[in-house]
């Protein structure tokens, strides 16, 4: 089976920033995608390069799996 799920690219810099991007964009669903200067408390979370507070990633990350309700394989009876 294909590996559908592409990580991102990383990059690190001279003075410690690490970065994750994807297509461009600062992205990452693991983590944060901007570490200044390895300092994870000035961490930056970004989503498809929308910056987001931490509560905001968390729950984009809660939303992001599995189908809608009205696609579940429940109960497909017509009446």
């Amino acid at each position: 089976m294909d590996n559908i799920y592409q990580k991102g690219k990383t990059i690190k810099t001279n003075d410690g920033t690490i970065m994750v991007t994807f297509n461009g964009k600062f992205h990452n669903w693991d983590g944060p995608a901007i570490i200044p200067q390895g300092n994870e408390k000035l961490a930056e979370y970004y989503i498809n390069g929308i910056k987001m507070t931490h509560q905001e990633w968390k729950k984009a990350l809660r939303g992001r799996e599995g189908l809608p309700w009205f696609k579940s394989g429940g109960v497909n009876a017509r009446f």
